[in-house]
């Protein structure tokens, strides 16, 4: 990997909240391959913010609210879905 990458990709800091054994294995196994830092528990230095959104009954996707979700919007951390579809 060029090391212009190495030193953007250092910066992120992930946590991860409601998701499963196997979703946060899968965050980990990413965040290795990209050297990324995991946090278990919410800290200021996070950059993202990894949700798993659940559909309600009018179809519109919303994330659980947990309180590292509420910290997340608080600071203006990027929040993810875990289902984000790219290809």
């Amino acid at each position: 990997m060029p090391n212009e990458i190495m030193v953007f990709i250092k910066f992120y800091k992930f946590n991860k909240t409601n998701l499963s054994f196997y979703q946060k294995d899968e965050i980990q196994k990413f965040c290795r391959i990209f050297r990324i830092k995991v946090y278990k528990e919410y800290k200021p230095q996070i950059s993202h913010l990894i949700v798993y959104p659940l559909k309600d009954k009018e179809k519109t996707i919303q994330a659980k609210r947990t309180l590292k979700y509420i910290y997340a919007l608080i600071d203006g951390i990027w929040v993810l879905s875990y289902r984000c579809n790219i290809f």
